[in-house]
């Protein structure tokens, strides 16, 4: 169950430095959560 919960990390960080980068609200949201 660990290694699953990374590798939904993962994704969800891959998919969220996607939106970053065409949402620049989102982007401030990120910033915020290093």
């Amino acid at each position: 169950m660990p290694p699953n919960k990374k590798k939904e990390k993962r994704k969800i960080k891959r998919i969220n430095s996607k939106n970053t980068t065409r949402d620049p609200n989102r982007n401030s949201f990120r910033e915020a959560k290093p």
